[in-house]
């Protein structure tokens, strides 16, 4: 106490009704989070392959389901949540948007809802592909009159030509009958993970628009929250390869609207630098940042300025070897604190 009273202190201050991180690797007392006392409830993690990035979201976001009963979206592109969760004894739906095509067919709304439907998939293709104005309205027409018509989605190849886009459209939509056989509605009632990696190996750009899109469809359906707690988990782990594509769009979502809508984001990647120009706005939304174990001065000298490591800090951190062991900062704490995040259950 005498040496580092202010650690001392944060780690026994925790609030023990809050959800549980890990063991503090100085005292041995658990450290608790709790996501109401914050300004929001995202969750950031960043380390290295190999360093329990992906150990540290399927853990954190399970406790934090379990505890407050929140549904939970996961996009994993390695396909490892599934077992992750089952360890835990916990199942998700599986969906695979390359084996059951996301819907694209809204015949059945009236004509303002049916307008709004298009407009807004097709400003989340636009935000992904980057088309022109003119493209957009070209694709507006076709998207409505394919929809209208009950057409395949291949019909668009007939009056859209050099668009390479279109063939990911094909890849992952499909026009359905009915609204009976629409699988949209259990990825946004039920807990689901959306199986990214046959995605991501054909186009990494297919697989951001699929994020954005079940993102935006989460957000457009989710009532408004006056509540501290989250209703919902989004985990987007590897964020580094769809950062590029859809980051603007996120970060407006993570600084904005989330909270108003309780959604909790619980987000991984390999760099800081991922996020690009956004990385303040990304470690300043969230509630807890995490970063895991590596032996690289540099990775920590540049972590320091988001986690308030002293030099001591930084040369101690860099001795960290160990899977799960990370320094975190919890809001509303300044100081760091070292942590094994522990995988099983009490």
């Amino acid at each position: 106490m005498y040496v580092n009273p202010a650690l001392y202190l944060f780690t026994w201050a925790q609030n023990v009704d809050g959800v549980y991180i890990g063991m503090d690797l100085d005292f041995g007392s658990k450290v608790y989070w709790d996501p109401s006392s914050a300004i929001t409830s995202h969750v950031f993690v960043v380390g290295p392959s190999g360093s329990g990035k992906s150990v540290a979201l399927s853990t954190l976001s399970y406790r934090m389901v379990r505890k407050f009963k929140s549904k939970i979206t996961v996009f994993d592109v390695k396909t490892e949540y599934y077992h992750l969760f089952k360890v835990n004894g916990m199942n998700l739906n599986v969906f695979n948007p390359l084996k059951t095509p996301l819907p694209l067919c809204f015949c059945e709304d009236n004509r303002t809802e049916f307008e709004q439907k298009v407009n807004e998939f097709l400003n989340v293709f636009s935000k992904v592909y980057g088309i022109s104005t003119t493209m957009y309205r070209t694709l507006y027409e076709c998207v409505k009159y394919v929809c209208g018509k009950c057409e395949s989605i291949e019909h668009l190849y007939d009056t859209i030509e050099n668009l390479e886009a279109l063939n990911d459209i094909a890849k992952i939509f499909e026009i359905y009958p009915t609204k009976d056989s629409d699988p949209m509605k259990s990825i946004l009632n039920a807990n689901t993970i959306i199986e990214l990696k046959d995605v991501f190996l054909k186009s990494s750009t297919l697989s951001s628009f699929v994020i954005y899109y079940v993102v935006d469809s989460i957000l457009r359906n989710c009532g408004l929250s006056f509540s501290g707690i989250p209703q919902r988990i989004i985990v987007v782990d590897e964020l580094w390869h769809a950062a590029p594509h859809i980051m603007d769009g996120l970060t407006q979502i993570l600084t904005r609207y989330s909270r108003g809508c309780g959604i909790s984001f619980f987000m991984a990647t390999q760099s800081i630098d991922d996020v690009g120009m956004h990385v303040d706005a990304v470690t300043n939304s969230s509630a807890v940042l995490l970063a895991m174990a590596s032996q690289s001065h540099g990775y920590w000298n540049r972590m320091a300025r988001y986690l308030n490591l002293s030099r001591r800090g930084i040369y101690r951190a860099a001795k960290l070897s160990g899977q799960g062991e990370c320094v975190a900062r919890v809001y509303p704490y300044e100081n760091p604190v070292f942590i094994y995040i522990d995988p099983l259950e009490n």
